[in-house]
Protein backbone atom coordinates (compact mmCIF):
# COMPACT_ATOMS: atom_id res chain seq x y z
CA UNK A 1 0.00 0.00 0.00
CA UNK A 2 2.88 2.34 0.84
CA UNK A 3 4.50 2.13 -2.62
CA UNK A 4 1.29 2.42 -4.20
CA UNK A 5 -0.01 5.32 -2.51
CA UNK A 6 3.36 6.82 -3.37
CA UNK A 7 2.81 6.36 -6.95
CA UNK A 8 -0.35 7.83 -6.82
CA UNK A 9 0.81 10.58 -5.13
CA UNK A 10 3.38 11.31 -7.73
CA UNK A 11 0.70 10.91 -10.80
CA UNK A 12 -1.26 13.64 -9.06
CA UNK A 13 1.64 15.92 -8.76
CA UNK A 14 2.34 15.58 -12.01
CA UNK A 15 -0.86 16.23 -13.00
CA UNK A 16 -0.78 19.28 -10.91
CA UNK A 17 2.07 20.79 -12.44
CA UNK A 18 1.30 19.79 -16.07
CA UNK A 19 -1.91 21.96 -15.19
CA UNK A 20 0.02 24.81 -13.55
CA UNK A 21 2.21 24.73 -16.61
CA UNK A 22 -0.47 24.73 -19.04
CA UNK A 23 -2.00 27.59 -17.28
CA UNK A 24 1.08 29.73 -17.18
CA UNK A 25 2.38 28.93 -20.77
CA UNK A 26 -1.06 28.73 -22.64
CA UNK A 27 -4.44 29.71 -20.70
CA UNK A 28 -2.93 32.82 -19.31
CA UNK A 29 -1.73 34.66 -21.86
CA UNK A 30 -4.46 33.56 -24.21
CA UNK A 31 -7.23 35.02 -21.49
CA UNK A 32 -4.92 38.12 -21.40
CA UNK A 33 -4.93 38.44 -25.18
CA UNK A 34 -8.40 38.03 -24.89
CA UNK A 35 -8.83 40.91 -22.08
CA UNK A 36 -7.17 43.20 -24.07
CA UNK A 37 -8.99 42.54 -27.88
CA UNK A 38 -12.43 43.37 -26.28
CA UNK A 39 -11.35 46.90 -24.31
CA UNK A 40 -11.01 50.23 -25.49
CA UNK A 41 -9.12 53.04 -23.78
CA UNK A 42 -12.24 55.25 -24.39
CA UNK A 43 -15.57 52.77 -24.92
CA UNK A 44 -14.90 50.17 -22.32
CA UNK A 45 -15.62 46.48 -23.17
CA UNK A 46 -16.37 46.49 -27.14
CA UNK A 47 -15.72 44.09 -30.39
CA UNK A 48 -14.36 47.08 -32.08
CA UNK A 49 -11.67 45.65 -32.98
CA UNK A 50 -12.97 41.92 -34.17
CA UNK A 51 -15.14 44.13 -36.67
CA UNK A 52 -11.70 45.88 -37.74
CA UNK A 53 -10.04 42.98 -38.21
CA UNK A 54 -12.83 40.53 -39.53
CA UNK A 55 -14.06 43.57 -41.49
CA UNK A 56 -11.03 45.10 -43.06
CA UNK A 57 -10.03 44.15 -46.34
CA UNK A 58 -6.13 44.90 -45.55
CA UNK A 59 -6.39 42.40 -42.49
CA UNK A 60 -8.74 39.28 -44.18
CA UNK A 61 -6.74 39.48 -47.85
CA UNK A 62 -3.64 39.26 -45.74
CA UNK A 63 -4.95 36.03 -43.54
CA UNK A 64 -5.61 34.72 -47.04
CA UNK A 65 -2.60 35.47 -48.78
CA UNK A 66 -0.60 33.89 -46.22
CA UNK A 67 -2.97 30.61 -45.47
CA UNK A 68 -2.71 29.96 -49.21
CA UNK A 69 1.36 30.37 -49.39
CA UNK A 70 1.59 28.12 -46.49
CA UNK A 71 -0.71 25.76 -47.68
CA UNK A 72 1.09 25.32 -51.08
CA UNK A 73 4.66 25.41 -49.64
CA UNK A 74 3.21 23.11 -47.09
CA UNK A 75 2.10 20.46 -50.35
CA UNK A 76 5.70 21.13 -51.85
CA UNK A 77 7.50 20.23 -48.54
CA UNK A 78 5.63 17.19 -48.29
CA UNK A 79 6.33 15.90 -51.74
CA UNK A 80 9.94 16.82 -51.53
CA UNK A 81 10.44 15.35 -48.51
CA UNK A 82 9.08 12.08 -49.17
CA UNK A 83 12.73 10.62 -50.52
CA UNK A 84 14.43 11.77 -47.38
CA UNK A 85 11.77 10.14 -45.99
CA UNK A 86 12.04 6.82 -47.70
CA UNK A 87 15.43 6.86 -46.88
CA UNK A 88 15.62 7.33 -43.22
CA UNK A 89 12.71 4.99 -42.91
CA UNK A 90 14.12 1.95 -44.52
CA UNK A 91 17.51 2.29 -43.21
CA UNK A 92 19.66 3.12 -46.55
CA UNK A 93 22.67 4.39 -47.12
CA UNK A 94 23.03 8.19 -44.56
CA UNK A 95 19.65 7.17 -43.25
CA UNK A 96 21.66 7.97 -39.58
CA UNK A 97 23.64 11.03 -40.60
CA UNK A 98 19.96 12.15 -42.84
CA UNK A 99 17.60 12.08 -39.62
CA UNK A 100 20.16 13.78 -37.07
CA UNK A 101 20.27 16.53 -40.14
CA UNK A 102 16.18 16.75 -39.69
CA UNK A 103 15.85 16.48 -36.04
CA UNK A 104 18.27 19.26 -35.94
CA UNK A 105 15.67 21.41 -37.40
CA UNK A 106 14.03 21.70 -34.50
CA UNK A 107 16.92 23.68 -32.60
CA UNK A 108 16.47 26.22 -34.84
CA UNK A 109 14.00 29.39 -34.89
CA UNK A 110 12.17 30.41 -38.28
CA UNK A 111 14.49 33.45 -37.94
CA UNK A 112 17.66 31.74 -38.22
CA UNK A 113 16.64 30.31 -41.95
CA UNK A 114 15.58 33.99 -42.54
CA UNK A 115 19.28 34.90 -41.76
CA UNK A 116 20.77 32.06 -44.23
CA UNK A 117 18.45 33.24 -46.85
CA UNK A 118 19.86 36.91 -46.59
CA UNK A 119 23.47 35.41 -46.10
CA UNK A 120 23.14 33.69 -49.60
CA UNK A 121 20.50 35.52 -51.61
CA UNK A 122 20.34 39.09 -50.23
CA UNK A 123 21.49 42.27 -52.07
CA UNK A 124 25.39 41.56 -50.82
CA UNK A 125 24.64 37.49 -50.63
CA UNK A 126 27.32 34.97 -51.47
CA UNK A 127 25.93 34.03 -54.14
CA UNK A 128 24.90 37.77 -55.89
CA UNK A 129 28.82 38.26 -55.15
CA UNK A 130 29.71 35.59 -56.53
CA UNK A 131 27.41 35.90 -59.76
CA UNK A 132 28.72 39.38 -60.44
CA UNK A 133 32.43 38.44 -59.88
CA UNK A 134 31.97 35.59 -62.27
CA UNK A 135 29.44 36.70 -64.79
CA UNK A 136 29.61 40.17 -64.61
CA UNK A 137 25.40 40.36 -63.87
CA UNK A 138 22.82 40.40 -60.95
CA UNK A 139 19.97 38.55 -61.55
CA UNK A 140 20.13 36.66 -58.48
CA UNK A 141 20.67 39.68 -56.21
CA UNK A 142 17.58 41.05 -53.94
CA UNK A 143 15.94 37.42 -54.62
CA UNK A 144 15.31 36.79 -51.02
CA UNK A 145 13.02 39.78 -50.67
CA UNK A 146 10.73 37.98 -53.51
CA UNK A 147 8.18 35.67 -53.15
CA UNK A 148 10.09 32.68 -54.15
CA UNK A 149 12.91 33.49 -51.49
CA UNK A 150 10.20 33.72 -49.05
CA UNK A 151 8.71 30.41 -50.14
CA UNK A 152 12.34 28.63 -50.16
CA UNK A 153 13.08 29.51 -46.61
CA UNK A 154 9.73 28.18 -45.17
CA UNK A 155 10.68 25.25 -47.09
CA UNK A 156 13.77 25.18 -45.20
CA UNK A 157 12.23 24.26 -41.94
CA UNK A 158 9.16 22.10 -43.49
CA UNK A 159 11.28 19.46 -45.13
CA UNK A 160 12.75 18.41 -42.54
CA UNK A 161 10.33 17.82 -40.02
CA UNK A 162 7.61 17.13 -42.92
CA UNK A 163 10.68 13.98 -43.76
CA UNK A 164 10.72 12.63 -39.93
CA UNK A 165 6.80 12.50 -39.55
CA UNK A 166 6.26 10.52 -43.11
CA UNK A 167 9.52 8.42 -41.78
CA UNK A 168 7.84 7.12 -39.11
CA UNK A 169 5.26 5.78 -40.89
CA UNK A 170 7.63 3.97 -43.13
CA UNK A 171 9.28 2.59 -40.50
CA UNK A 172 5.53 0.53 -39.51
CA UNK A 173 4.97 0.03 -42.78
CA UNK A 174 4.61 -3.65 -43.84
CA UNK A 175 7.15 -4.86 -45.73
CA UNK A 176 4.99 -7.82 -46.86
CA UNK A 177 2.66 -5.70 -48.77
CA UNK A 178 5.93 -4.73 -51.45
CA UNK A 179 6.90 -8.41 -51.44
CA UNK A 180 3.51 -9.62 -52.55
CA UNK A 181 3.30 -6.48 -54.97
CA UNK A 182 6.48 -7.81 -56.24
CA UNK A 183 5.45 -11.39 -56.51
CA UNK A 184 2.05 -10.36 -58.70
CA UNK A 185 4.73 -8.61 -61.18
CA UNK A 186 4.38 -4.67 -60.19
CA UNK A 187 6.73 -3.07 -61.59
CA UNK A 188 8.53 -0.02 -59.09
CA UNK A 189 6.00 2.69 -60.28
CA UNK A 190 3.40 0.83 -59.59
CA UNK A 191 4.56 -0.92 -56.23
CA UNK A 192 5.25 3.20 -55.66
CA UNK A 193 1.74 4.68 -56.83
CA UNK A 194 -0.79 1.96 -55.72
CA UNK A 195 0.76 0.25 -52.81
CA UNK A 196 3.21 2.62 -50.77
CA UNK A 197 1.38 6.09 -51.62
CA UNK A 198 -2.06 4.42 -50.40
CA UNK A 199 -0.36 3.43 -47.91
CA UNK A 200 1.59 6.20 -46.49
CA UNK A 201 -1.53 8.21 -47.07
CA UNK A 202 -2.37 8.75 -43.19
CA UNK A 203 1.22 9.99 -42.80
CA UNK A 204 1.46 12.25 -45.88
CA UNK A 205 -2.07 13.98 -44.26
CA UNK A 206 -0.67 14.33 -40.96
CA UNK A 207 2.88 15.89 -42.52
CA UNK A 208 1.05 18.11 -44.28
CA UNK A 209 -0.94 19.53 -41.55
CA UNK A 210 1.80 19.68 -39.06
CA UNK A 211 3.75 21.33 -41.71
CA UNK A 212 0.61 24.09 -42.39
CA UNK A 213 -0.32 24.56 -39.32
CA UNK A 214 3.45 25.47 -37.95
CA UNK A 215 3.57 27.50 -40.99
CA UNK A 216 0.60 29.73 -40.35
CA UNK A 217 1.95 30.95 -36.90
CA UNK A 218 5.83 31.34 -38.31
CA UNK A 219 6.40 34.80 -38.75
CA UNK A 220 10.76 34.62 -38.22
CA UNK A 221 11.50 34.44 -42.07
CA UNK A 222 8.56 36.82 -43.24
CA UNK A 223 9.91 39.03 -40.87
CA UNK A 224 13.32 39.50 -42.38
CA UNK A 225 12.33 39.21 -46.49
CA UNK A 226 8.29 39.81 -46.95
CA UNK A 227 7.80 42.47 -49.14
CA UNK A 228 6.01 40.96 -51.77
CA UNK A 229 3.22 39.34 -49.32
CA UNK A 230 1.83 40.55 -46.09
CA UNK A 231 2.55 37.80 -43.65
CA UNK A 232 -0.61 37.96 -40.88
CA UNK A 233 1.84 37.11 -37.98
CA UNK A 234 4.02 39.81 -38.62
CA UNK A 235 1.60 42.14 -39.10
CA UNK A 236 -0.13 40.88 -35.64
CA UNK A 237 4.04 41.87 -34.50
CA UNK A 238 3.81 44.90 -36.18
CA UNK A 239 0.46 46.33 -35.13
CA UNK A 240 1.96 45.46 -31.55
CA UNK A 241 4.94 46.83 -31.91
CA UNK A 242 5.23 49.16 -34.29
CA UNK A 243 2.04 50.91 -34.01
CA UNK A 244 1.27 50.25 -30.30
CA UNK A 245 -1.98 49.33 -31.39
CA UNK A 246 -2.48 46.05 -28.77
CA UNK A 247 -6.26 45.47 -29.12
CA UNK A 248 -6.13 44.94 -32.70
CA UNK A 249 -2.81 43.02 -32.50
CA UNK A 250 -4.96 40.95 -29.80
CA UNK A 251 -7.30 40.25 -32.29
CA UNK A 252 -5.60 39.17 -34.77
CA UNK A 253 -3.86 36.82 -32.55
CA UNK A 254 -7.45 35.43 -30.92
CA UNK A 255 -8.62 35.14 -34.64
CA UNK A 256 -5.32 33.39 -35.81
CA UNK A 257 -5.74 30.46 -32.95
CA UNK A 258 -9.68 29.81 -33.20
CA UNK A 259 -8.93 29.64 -37.21
CA UNK A 260 -6.38 27.10 -36.18
CA UNK A 261 -8.44 25.32 -33.45
CA UNK A 262 -11.31 25.35 -35.97
CA UNK A 263 -9.23 23.72 -38.93
CA UNK A 264 -8.22 20.97 -36.25
CA UNK A 265 -11.80 20.23 -35.12
CA UNK A 266 -12.80 19.96 -38.62
CA UNK A 267 -9.82 17.69 -39.36
CA UNK A 268 -10.50 15.60 -36.32
CA UNK A 269 -14.33 14.76 -37.11
CA UNK A 270 -14.29 14.30 -40.95
CA UNK A 271 -11.07 12.40 -41.20
CA UNK A 272 -10.53 10.67 -37.80
CA UNK A 273 -8.06 7.98 -39.12
CA UNK A 274 -5.54 10.44 -39.60
CA UNK A 275 -2.17 9.63 -38.06
CA UNK A 276 -2.60 13.40 -36.47
CA UNK A 277 -5.01 12.16 -34.22
CA UNK A 278 -4.67 8.02 -34.04
CA UNK A 279 -4.17 7.34 -30.59
CA UNK A 280 -1.84 4.89 -31.85
CA UNK A 281 0.10 7.57 -33.22
CA UNK A 282 3.54 7.84 -31.14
Amino acid sequence: MGAMGSRAITRHFAVAMLVLVTMAMLIAPLGQLLLVSLRDESAGWTLANYRIVLAGSYYVSSLAATLAFCAITSLIAVGIALPAAWRIGTGGVGSTALRIFCQMNYAFGSIVYGMLILVLFGNAGLIPVAEGILFSSEYSRGFAYTISGLALGYLGFQIPRSALVIAQAIENMDPNLIRAARTLGADRLQIAVMVILPTLRPALSAAFVLTFLMSVGSFGIALLVAKEIAIYPVIIFKEFTGFANFGIASAMAIALCLLVILVLMVLRRNYPDLELFSSQAR
